[in-house]
Parts: structure tokens; C-alpha cells; sequence
């Protein structure tokens, strides 16, 4: 009985573990861009969020491991933000942090 449970064990570890391997910096630069997609979405500052959106798209492998890592992120955010009845940021301060984090996410991945 011991070895079917191991079994299936071992497959729930190796199912956890993504295809790809990202490094800290390209996990942090994810995260932080669908953070400020969260507060992109509740604030409606719609140009921001398809910048973001067209820079994962053009600068990340294509794996689900990482959009799901975006949209978590995103989530995250956009309820937290709501929860806590945050202000919006001044839209043209928040698309210059958006230009920087999106520098930072084509320098962590520059060589995908």
C-alpha cells in the first residue's frame, strides 16, 4: 500500500513544478507587472494594461507556468487595491512605474 502512495506522491511534486525555470528576477519582474495590472484594471487605465499585456506577450516564453504567475499576481492586486480602497494613482506617474517595470521584465528575459 506504501508504494502506490508514493507513487502518486511523486507525481503531485513533479506536477508543482513548471516546464520552465524561471530565475527570482523574472518571477519578480512578472509579479510586479500583473501587480500594476491589478491597479491598472481598477482603475481603468486601459493603454497601461495592454502595454503590459503586448510585453508579456512579446518578451516571455510562451508557458502557462507564467501567465498563470501574471494573472495571479494580478488578481492579487486587483482585490487587494479594492479591498483596501486605495486612490488611483496620478495615470501619467503610474505609466512611467508601468515603463519601468516593463524594462525590467525585457532585461530579465532578454536572454530566453
Amino acid at each position: 500500500m506504501k508504494k502506490p502512495a508514493i507513487l502518486v506522491l511523486s507525481l503531485l511534486l513533479l506536477s508543482s513544478f513548471s516546464a520552465y525555470s524561471t530565475t527570482d528576477a523574472q518571477q519578480q519582474a512578472i509579479e510586479s507587472l500583473g501587480q500594476l495590472n491589478g491597479v491598472a484594471l481598477q482603475c481603468r487605465y486601459n493603454p497601461d494594461m495592454q502595454l503590459m499585456k503586448q510585453a508579456m506577450v512579446e518578451n516571455l516564453p510562451k508557458q502557462r507556468s507564467l501567465g498563470e504567475l501574471y494573472d495571479n499576481a494580478t488578481n492579487a492586486a486587483f482585490l487587494g487595491f479594492a479591498q483596501q480602497h486605495k486612490a488611483c494613482p496620478d495615470n501619467a506617474e503610474f505609466t512611467g512605474t508601468v515603463s519601468a517595470a516593463i524594462d525590467k521584465l525585457k532585461q530579465a528575459f532578454s536572454h530566453h
